[in-house]
């Protein structure tokens, strides 16, 4: 016999909060595979895969995997908002999972640049994929795609610069040998 959801959803809430407190003791691994646990319960609520999900990319210590994380969350967080828009009941949970969402892109933000800081490729793609799953966020998806395209076509720019002063730089080694 199925339970009833309200009963279905304290199980949930009740190892969302274990996962937090294992966070809070410090212990990552321990909480990420809490985390992972839950994620592959059948029937979670999407709040709780969120919750989960934004957990577990606190946990990561690499950007790309917390990136995944992110992503994973907007994609969800963007679904329940548009099923939901019109329920009120619903609007303080998701406004707090959408400042959760806020808080994760400063996260993966600080890590994307401590390894771009190390010249990493991965870390630029992570940031990059980041920024653009935030301005999908906060524009709306048609307007997204415009912002997106812009702040990609300004990347494309800034990496042909640092090109060019990069090789410019080498030539001018060249020039004074």
């Amino acid at each position: 016999m199925r339970q009833s959801p309200g009963v279905h959803s304290k199980e949930f809430a009740g190892s969302v909060t274990t996962a937090v407190d294992v966070y809070d003791a410090e212990n990552l691994e321990a909480c990420a595979q809490k985390c992972e646990e839950l994620l592959d319960e059948p029937d979670v609520p999407v709040y709780f895969q969120i919750k989960a999900l934004i957990l577990l990319g606190a946990c990561y210590e690499d950007a790309s995997d917390c990136s995944e994380c992110y992503r994973k969350v907007d994609g969800l967080l963007i679904k329940a908002c548009k099923h939901h828009s019109d329920d009120e009941s619903v609007k303080e949970p998701l406004a707090e999972l959408q400042d959760s969402l806020g808080y994760m892109y400063l996260v993966l933000k600080e890590k994307a640049e401590r390894r771009h800081d190390d010249d990493d490729d991965e870390a630029e793609e992570d940031y990059n994929a980041m920024v653009n799953a935030t301005e999908k966020v906060e524009a709306g998806t048609d307007e997204a795609e415009e912002k997106v395209e812009g702040v990609m076509e300004m990347r494309r720019e800034i990496e042909d610069r640092e090109k060019l002063k990069h090789e410019m730089g080498e030539d001018k080694k060249y020039v004074k040998q």
